[in-house]
């Protein structure tokens, strides 16, 4: 539990719930998706040297009570729901992800101005996706294409899993 910085496991289970709801954030969201690496297709990797190393996480051993108190709530009503993927959270503007942001927004110490630009917020991070997902379908059209190609100049086929079966 030192490891932690917790007093006893109940002080520690209470900081890793934070560090749960701070994780499913727009505001790790949008880190991540800054230091993603694009690997093959559909694929990206999230590794520790270029990715999470980077990823800024606030102090949560240093966060006020009340705030300790406010996201303990949180996290006790979302793990109770059926909560949507973070995706389509944020391309709704989900009433549960502005709850958790506007707490990260308090926990960043950002002010009340960033609460307000949430929606926008979201709408990049959609548009960034939606891009995303574009470049994914070319990519597979492309390696679509260059199979077909080699199908018909008998070149190299593509092993599948379905052949041995």
């Amino acid at each position: 539990m030192k490891e932690y910085g917790a007093k006893d496991i109940n002080d520690a289970l209470k900081y890793e719930k934070i560090l749960t709801l701070y994780l499913n954030s727009a505001f790790t969201l949008i880190q991540l998706l800054a230091y993603h690496v694009e690997t093959e297709g559909a694929w990206i990797r999230l590794d520790t040297d270029r990715v999470w190393s980077n990823v800024i996480v606030p102090s949560i051993y240093d966060l006020k009570y009340e705030l300790v108190n406010r996201a303990l709530s949180i996290y006790d009503k979302v793990s109770r729901m059926d909560v949507p993927p973070l995706y389509d959270r944020i391309k709704s503007g989900d009433s549960m992800q502005r709850t958790i942001d506007e707490l990260v927004i308090d926990m960043l110490g950002l002010g009340d101005g960033w609460k307000s630009r949430l929606n926008d917020l979201y709408r990049a991070i959609g548009e960034e996706f939606e891009y995303m997902q574009r470049i994914l379908e070319s990519n597979r059209d492309t390696k679509r294409r260059r199979t077909e190609e080699e199908e018909e100049e008998g070149g190299k086929q593509q092993t599948r899993l379905d052949m041995f079966f």
